[in-house]
């Protein structure tokens, strides 16, 4: 079991305090999950910053990186550009997801599942859709496994699980279409 934490940091020096404090308590860990944050004007770090981040090496090249890439903002050829800057940067995995549309503005992009048919070279990266347990669909699921099978998409991540047999409903809907280990299981605690 591999096992990557999702961090939600606001600005560069809160990305760096958490990833210290992560090391500081020694939890062991494969690599980091981080999403595009949206807010009414601009992104809180962008992909491309996260990029440069691991080129400066503060985001560690020994430990994989996933970058999630909302697909709602730009249009295709853009995203597409973003994928190939993500692959030429040592980045492991983008997560594609559609994301919510920011309020205030115009509608550029397309669903996640409307990108994967445009996607036929991405240089040595993973690529990852969505798996929304809590969607009737599965957040658009039926529309995800061709590119599975095509061998364009080598993962699906959850939402977080609130209980064990939310795990069971994931594994019913990916069962013959990508193995348990290419399933990255979003877990939280509830304080």
């Amino acid at each position: 079991m591999k096992t990557s934490i999702e961090l939600v940091p606001r600005t560069r020096e809160q990305l760096v305090r958490e990833i210290q404090e992560i090391a500081q308590m020694d939890i062991p860990h494969d690599g980091f999950n981080l999403p595009e944050l949206r807010r009414k004007k601009g992104v809180f770090l962008s992909p491309e910053e996260l990029i440069a981040l691991r080129a400066e090496g503060v985001l560690a090249p020994e430990k994989a990186l996933t970058l999630h890439l909302r697909t709602c903002d730009l249009p295709i050829d853009a995203t597409l550009r973003r994928l190939q800057d993500a692959a030429r940067s040592s980045v492991t995995r983008a997560l594609l997801i559609t994301g919510d549309h920011s309020y205030g503005s115009e509608r550029r992009g397309v669903f996640a599942h409307e990108l994967l048919p445009h996607l036929t070279e991405t240089h040595d990266l993973a690529i990852g859709v969505g798996l929304d347990p809590y969607q009737p669909n599965f957040g658009r699921w039926p529309e995800k496994i061709d590119a599975i099978r095509r061998g364009i998409v080598d993962s699906v991540f959850t939402q977080p699980l609130f209980h064990p047999s939310q795990l069971d409903r994931v594994l019913d809907q990916t069962n013959g279409t990508i193995t348990p280990s290419q399933v990255f299981i979003g877990s939280t605690w509830v304080t």
